[in-house]
């Protein structure tokens, strides 16, 4: 008993010691670890005699830190040293970190360094790392920097529309603020490529939807088609039924007729049996105006293309033919002309259509846009069914795939009988006294419009 009692204690006591021991490690440790106030200060008082070299062959933390500490005037240093730096991978890699943590720290002096590049690729360099890195509160200032840049860049990248994406996810109103207030140098530089107010709503619709609405109904009266066909799309990532509801209630009014299409298109993609019920449940006037809206800004190629069946204009024709007549004639045949290489499986497509509905499918017949007047025609003529092929013709004018003057010449180099030109020209000149007759009847409908409102 006295040998385990000496045991037990002396098992307690190394414990004790060992437990000491590591205490006094993890601390030893922890010292070594952290650097004292002794370092820090000899690393800030090194600001002005690091070059930029120097601070780039730092280890990252260290780097980091001596950015990150370093005064304005150490910066402003580094940023002249590095525009004189011979141009190489050693240079843009000296660009591109530079400017990708100056903007997290210090935007402003960013902003500045950056407005004074003069070496275009230099400048395109740090603006792209400095858009890419930079944090929600430095966006204003990078959407600012990245417009007034414009006119000295070359380049494909659009700076601008890339912060205003990021800033539309953060806070939607003041990047539409910024686009109002700047709306004078968005038209002059603009070329199409600008992410806009559309754009932008559209991605606060998103988000907050009531917020968005709010904005649309205070700017009732300003607010065309396309603006609310954005933010219905917009609404309709984030609540799908709320959208198609605020829809169809809406339908009447006459700023929604792009709207209506949008919510088709997406009900379309996502279930063709809602898309259904959608078009179904739409005022009767409306029925056609959703139809021709809904897919005409799409460019619809085949399956092999775009690796989506639904995508394809033989898919959506079959889709919209189920529907009377009257809904999709003068929408089907938009299908047709954004199809790159499809004359002839679309006019198989055509040739193939339920008998019930084939002729009024051929009268919608629009070749595709990058086809020569003579490959326009050319698989028209090689259609077996005479009938048929007559509508295809008639229908390849009167929709203006071909003007008439090109049909004329095309038909006439066709290598055809005599007998078969001047019947594929009576063909052309039907089409072009019918459009002349539809074009007169409309401008007269439009004048006696215009007389009424004179009355009124």
């Amino acid at each position: 008993m006295a040998l385990a009692a000496v045991a037990f204690a002396a098992f307690f006591a190394g414990r004790t010691v060992e437990e000491k021991a590591l205490a006094a490690r993890m601390q030893s440790n922890a010292r070594v670890s952290q650097p004292g106030p002794a370092a820090t200060s000899a690393l800030s008082m090194s600001h002005q005699q690091l070059a930029v070299a120097d601070i780039f062959a730092l280890p990252f933390a260290d780097f980091y830190e001596a950015l990150r500490a370093a005064p304005g005037e150490a910066r402003e240093k580094w940023a002249s040293e590095l525009a004189a730096m011979p141009d190489g991978p050693r240079r843009r890699a000296a660009v591109s970190g530079f400017y990708k943590l100056l903007v997290q720290f210090d935007p402003e002096a960013a902003v500045k360094a950056i407005g004074a590049i003069e070496n275009e690729g230099s400048l395109r360099l740090a603006l792209g790392a400095a858009v890419n890195a930079a944090p929600g509160f430095a966006l204003p200032l990078m959407a600012e920097l990245s417009l007034s840049l414009q006119d000295r860049l070359t380049g494909k990248r659009d700076y601008v529309s890339d912060v205003l994406l990021e800033w539309a996810l953060i806070d939607p109103a003041a990047a539409i603020r910024f686009i109002g207030d700047h709306e004078k140098a968005f038209d002059e530089l603009s070329r199409g490529r600008y992410f806009t107010t559309k754009q932008v709503l559209s991605s606060w619709a998103a988000i907050d939807p009531k917020a968005a609405k709010q904005w649309i109904d205070k700017r009732e009266n300003e607010v065309g088609s396309e603006t609310r066909e954005f933010f219905i799309e917009g609404w309709y990532e984030n609540d799908r039924a709320a959208a198609v509801s605020y829809t169809l209630t809406h339908a009447e009014e006459p700023e929604m007729s792009a709207a209506i299409g949008a919510v088709l298109r997406n009900l379309y993609f996502h279930s063709k049996d809602e898309a259904k019920k959608f078009i179904e449940s739409l005022p009767e006037n409306k029925k056609p105006e959703a139809l021709q809206e809904a897919f005409r800004r799409l460019i619809l190629l085949d399956e092999e293309a775009t690796g989506d069946a639904a995508m394809t204009p033989q898919a959506i024709a079959s889709w919209m033919i189920e529907f009377p007549p009257a809904y999709w004639q003068g929408a089907l045949g938009r299908l047709f002309g954004n199809d790159e290489r499809a004359s002839a499986d679309l006019l198989s497509w055509i040739q193939q259509s339920p008998p019930g509905v084939r002729e009024a499918v051929a009268d919608e017949y629009f070749a595709a846009f990058d086809k020569s007047p003579s490959e326009k025609i050319a698989p028209i003529l090689q259609v077996a069914d005479p009938v048929l092929r007559d509508r295809l013709l008639g229908a390849l004018v009167n929709n203006q795939s071909l003007d008439f003057d090109e049909a004329k010449t095309a038909v006439s180099n066709a290598p055809l009988s005599v007998e078969q030109k001047r019947h594929f020209l009576e063909i052309v000149a039907a089409a072009k006294a019918r459009k002349n007759q539809e074009t007169a009847a409309r401008e007269e409908r439009e004048r006696a419009e215009m007389d009424q409102g004179s009355e009124k």
